[in-house]
């Protein structure tokens, strides 16, 4: 079973040693934040399954750290423990209304603290079916979303993002290296959705080396131009400096003959309904997969939108 990690956000070191020491007890892997900038920042950077969250800090709040992870676009999911010294209503339906999911006083039961730590996380993750290597959210939740575009009747776009010759890689460099390649996919889309996306717009992992993408057609050529340029520009550092120099890898293809491949690219196939009545996930997934295969079908890192018939990305300017 994957280790479970958790972020403790206290100002107080013994306070974090402490709970660290009891959850690490409890087969949890931990993390630990003095203040709210670098709570912020571990969970960009290692995103835990769950934050215990002081709500005194030096630098911001728990409520405003909290405020932060439900408008952030990716985040928002993450379960969170407000954890303090103060024992008041008040207070308590403050950290629930900046989205807290639950309260809990410093002084409670080890036992009783650790019992909600498990049933938060169980419950969010079963709802979420959050894929376990990104934690992003997995299949369930992409058709999920789709649908409530679709019931809303809102105009969107939806993006099937793909990695090209990443088998490839796999088979050279080992499923660690290529689970980092898919962290670090996660980490670059995450990036161009921060910057240029919209507060409604939806990150899922549909698996392997598979992204789901949602959001609005004013901003989807932009989303997925920047997508490019920043994993074209970043993935050579994930080959040796051999392969990096060469610009390509050799391997045995399909048939077991031994064939030269580029580099790892990216491929986006791009389905709106601006112009195409749909009512159904399923039809998105179809023309989705059809997009997706079309702009394979091009070398290097290309985007296609079913809008108007075939339209072929433009690169920004290095």
């Amino acid at each position: 079973m994957d280790k479970k990690s958790i972020l403790i956000v206290d100002d107080e070191i013994d306070v974090r040693m402490s709970m660290s020491d009891l959850l690490e007890n409890e087969g949890y892997g931990t993390m630990m934040a003095g203040n709210g900038a670098e709570a912020l920042s571990l969970i960009r950077e290692r995103t835990p399954h769950l934050i215990l969250l002081d709500l005194m800090l030096p630098d911001m709040n728990g409520y405003q750290i909290c405020e932060k992870i439900r408008q952030d676009v990716v985040f928002c999911y993450l379960p969170v423990i407000m954890f303090t010294v103060m024992d008041t209503i008040d207070i308590e339906l403050t950290a629930l209304g900046f989205g807290a999911d639950d309260y809990v006083v410093k002084s409670i039961q080890p036992e009783r603290l650790l019992a909600k730590i498990k049933s938060l996380i169980r419950r969010t993750y079963l709802g979420l079916d959050a894929n376990p290597l990104t934690m992003l959210p997995g299949n369930n939740s992409v058709r999920e979303q789709i649908n409530k575009y679709l019931e809303k009747n809102n105009v969107f776009a939806f993006c099937y993002i793909d990695l090209d010759n990443f088998k490839v890689y796999n088979d050279i460099y080992g499923f660690e290296q290529g689970d980092k390649v898919i962290r670090l996919t996660a980490s670059v889309i995450i990036k161009v959705m921060r910057i240029h996306g919209g507060g409604n717009d939806f990150l899922g992992h549909i698996g392997g080396d598979d992204f789901a993408l949602i959001t609005s057609i004013i901003r989807v050529d932009t989303i997925c131009a920047e997508i490019i340029r920043e994993f074209d520009n970043i993935i050579p550092q994930m080959y040796s400096k051999e392969d990096r120099e060469k610009g390509c890898v050799f391997s045995l293809d399909r048939q077991g003959i031994m064939k030269k491949f580029p580099l790892m690219t990216i491929s986006i196939g791009v389905v709106t309904n601006e112009l195409k009545t749909i009512t159904h996930s399923a039809q998105i997934s179809q023309i989705a997969s059809e997009m997706k295969q079309y702009t394979k079908s091009f070398s290097g890192s290309n985007y296609f939108i079913n809008k108007r018939g075939i339209k072929p990305h433009v690169k920004l300017p290095n």
